[in-house]
């Protein structure tokens, strides 16, 4: 099958693209030049070639001298640094920060700190702990190395470079930072506290037995830029204590604690130990030897820690002085909020809401007791739940809502990870390879969410930067299609799809690919590119799918077409096939029917039968992302029982996550795999996109939302939703037959009120009427901004 001649130049592109960021000249993404991180690239350090290095952990040191302390105000004074691959930072023997953000190394990015209330009048220190030569699911293994620079305000008004890697900064891989044992996304810590000759981190140390750093050749780097997300916010937890402190504990025994909901957090921990006692800080992984004397510790790395935890002493003595978990996460606030006279559906939402801040770190995660990775199908819902509840800071300090920066970095991360075959891997900043490095359903909905983050965003430079990735990975896809016009490889989509893992023309996965191939065509037409041969490759995918595909005994479509002469494929997850293949058509199944609609790949004289068959089959292997894309099928049925039935499923489905202590949503249903997992949080964006029923119904820059309430048999719903224009309070009351309600829209939008079974003669707002039209089942009107109370005579629900 040929590809579309007018897409090729664009493929040639990006594969040259990926040739060349695989080969010894790296080339970003990015075209415009950064200043500060072009000169951070011509000063990295490391520790000499032929060092043998006895841990992954290296410490660096600098004193320099300030004429004078900076303002204590922010911006007085910036530490621009970058570490390949993690850092912990500290002035003059104080605790700073950490970082950098996960990265491909051919598109690292700098942190800037404000570090002026660190910094003091004469002598000062500067000393960052390195992790290097590492891999996990967030770091990739490459070379490593240290650069920062040090900017300071001078008298006149200048900034003055106080303080720059280079080799005069002194380094040292004997601390009690041992090479750490790296599991899934996490960093367990080995330290031996024995191996310090004092606190290296204070201006006091003598570091005279440290060794001269070296320049490293800053080209081994995609260029540096600036970090786009903001620092991570530091938040201190105070765990509930067994027993006060301080607490001395002998071999066997225990100092545990307790808290009311999981955090991500690290350890800062103040002991006074015998020689050579050994701990373990058990719900953080990591194993301690002491040496004697009063000594401080800061774990390298954050960890899920769930409802309690504990440190054990196996041998010697220890005094624990102090305990602190300090929770690290991006600095979203929880601005919305939903209440109803059903606390379990509240208690749902305010779950789905955490879940939203504990799987934001410097990447939406997959989870936060198990991997911490960074995968393409973290969003959705990561971002469905944090353009409706969430917001973080701008650059101005002002809430930036619907807050888009993290999806922002997974599409460029993922865009980054480009193959020299032309497809992009599942999950990005990782050297890992496996059965789920190229899951093609998901490279599906990474262009779905270059859509998304546009149409959230009105940010064509981001979509130009990864236009020839998107490209490439569509042309790979069209390269698959067969003799019958359909695309040919692996699905998976979810949990629980019956084909799942099997290489086939899958009706799901080619659902997938239509609807890619429209996004594509969408955004291609927004940068001014030709889209025209992804708009055909789309009609034609649909045909192909409608001819080949359709089961016109069961008025729906067959799961997929397996090859003549091969057989289902099992895997370690997928144990047995038990589908009937019959001349090569796979029997249909409620999924092939709900991607299909979800995908829009269904003529419109066919999605009623479509529709029937989902219906009749809706309970079929609904494991939980399933459920994503069913309750929005569902709610498009617009009707007062199919409404209902989401809710019930949302209560009984979730009532163990919704209780659950940790306060996080699980990857399963029914508990198995991770219970702090991105999977299981959509309720909450149903609860108040479609219950509350504030949703934005047209690309950002339209400024229109739809308020259509979906209370199902609820009597009473209120709480405010977070859209891209700002929080929109909302309430609803049904008491008999009159509906009342008020909603706030925000300046210079304009809201369609869509209210189901209303009596469009009796609909008044602020006790006037208002002109009304009567679609289907909705009496709709339309609000501008401001608050307005309502009421409405019902017919129906």
């Amino acid at each position: 099958m040929l590809l579309p001649t007018l897409i090729l130049p664009a493929l040639a592109l990006a594969t040259a693209l990926c040739a060349t960021a695989l080969g010894d000249t790296l080339t970003p993404l990015a075209t415009w030049p950064d200043v500060t991180g072009a000169a951070l690239q011509q000063t990295m350090i490391w520790a000499p070639a032929r060092a043998k290095l006895s841990s992954n952990y290296v410490a660096f040191r600098k004193p320099f001298r300030l004429d004078a302390a900076p303002p204590a105000r922010a911006a007085a004074a910036v530490m621009h640094l970058f570490a390949d691959a993690r850092y912990v930072l500290w002035i003059n023997g104080r605790y700073v920060t950490r970082g950098p953000a996960r990265f491909d190394t051919k598109g690292p990015e700098y942190d800037t700190i404000e570090v002026a209330p660190f910094l003091r009048q004469g002598e000062n220190v500067a000393v960052v702990l390195v992790l290097g030569n590492v891999s996990n699911g967030a770091m990739q293994r490459h070379a490593p190395a240290l650069t920062a620079r040090l900017d300071v305000p001078a008298a006149d008004g200048t900034v003055r470079t106080v303080l720059q890697t280079d080799p005069t900064w002194t380094w040292s891989d004997r601390t009690r930072y041992r090479s750490p044992k790296m599991d899934w996304g996490n960093t367990l810590d080995r330290i031996d506290t024995r191996l310090d000759d004092g606190e290296w981190t204070q201006l006091e140390y003598d570091d005279a037995r440290w060794q001269r750093a070296a320049s490293v050749d800053g080209a081994q780097w995609g260029p540096l830029s600036a970090r786009r997300i903001p620092l991570l916010r530091e938040t201190p937890v105070a765990p509930t204590l067994a027993r006060p402190l301080p607490v001395e504990l002998g071999a066997g025994q225990k100092l545990t604690f307790k808290l009311d909901r999981l955090v991500q957090a690290y350890t800062s921990l103040e002991i006074d130990a015998d020689a050579d006692t050994q701990f373990t800080i058990d719900y953080a992984g990591i194993q301690y030897a002491a040496r004697a004397g009063v000594q401080t510790y800061v774990s390298s790395d954050t960890h899920g820690v769930p409802g309690g935890g504990s440190i054990t002493v196996k041998s010697g003595r220890a005094t624990v002085r102090s305990l602190q978990l300090v929770e690290r996460l991006y600095p979203f606030d929880i601005l919305g909020s939903f209440t109803s006279e059903d606390p379990m559906l509240n208690k749902l939402w305010a779950m789905c809401a955490r879940s939203g801040q504990v799987m934001s770190e410097d990447a939406y995660v997959d989870c936060s007791d198990r991997e911490r990775v960074e995968w393409m199908d973290c969003d959705p819902p990561g971002f469905d739940i944090t353009r409706t509840a969430l917001a973080a800071a701008g650059p101005d300090g002002k809430p930036r809502y619907g807050d888009a920066r993290l999806l922002h970095e997974l599409l460029r991360r993922t865009a980054l990870s480009l193959q020299p075959e032309g497809w992009v891997k599942a999950h990005t900043c990782s050297d890992r390879f496996d059965i789920h490095a190229k899951m093609e359903d998901r490279a599906c909905e990474w262009v779905k969410g270059a859509r998304r983050y546009y149409e959230s965003t009105g940010d064509d430079a981001a979509i130009r930067e990864i236009w020839p990735v998107i490209v490439a990975q569509m042309n790979w896809f069209l390269a698959q299609r067969t003799e019958r016009g359909l695309v040919r490889a692996r699905e998976w989509i979810v949990w629980g799809n019956p084909v799942g893992y099997q290489t086939l023309e899958g009706t799901g996965l080619n659902a997938f690919v239509y609807k890619a191939l429209v996004d594509a065509a969408y955004l291609g037409r927004a940068l001014g590119e030709d889209a025209r041969p992804f708009e055909a490759a789309a009609a034609d995918l649909a045909a192909a799918v409608n001819r080949e595909l359709w089961d016109e005994s069961a008025g729906t479509y067959f799961s997929g077409y397996f090859k003549r002469g091969t057989a289902p494929q099992l895997s370690q997850f997928v144990k047995q096939f038990d589908l009937a293949v019959n001349d090569g058509k796979v029997q249909p199944t409620m999924h092939a029917a709900l991607w299909a609609l979800d995908a829009g790949i269904v003529p419109a004289d066919r999605r009623e039968r479509v529709t029937r068959f989902l219906l009749a089959n809706r309970t079929e292997r609904a494991r939980v992302m399933v459920n994503y894309y069913l309750f929005s099928q569902l709610y498009a049925q617009h009707t007062a029982a199919l409404d209902e039935e989401v809710l019930e499923m949302i209560r009984t489905r979730w009532k163990a996550m919704a209780h659950w202590p940790w306060q996080t949503s699980w990857e399963e249903l029914d508990g198995h795999g991770s219970r702090a997992h991105i999977y299981g949080m959509f309720p909450g964006y149903f609860l108040s996109a479609y219950v509350l029923g504030v949703r934005r119904d047209a690309p950002v820059w339209d400024r229109q939302l739809i308020v259509e309430p979906r209370l199902g048999e609820l009597r009473r719903a209120a709480g405010t939703v977070v859209t891209e224009f700002g929080p929109v309070p909302v309430s609803w009351e049904r008491q008999g037959k009159t509906l009342s309600f008020t909603v706030e829209v925000p300046r210079d939008v304009v809201a369609t009120l869509r209210l189901a079974g209303g009596d469009a003669r009796t609909l008044l707002i602020n006790g006037k009427p208002i002109g009304t039209e009567t679609v289907g089942r909705y009496v709709v009107a339309k609000l501008r901004s401001g608050q307005h109370c309502g009421t409405v005579g019902l017919t129906t629900r």
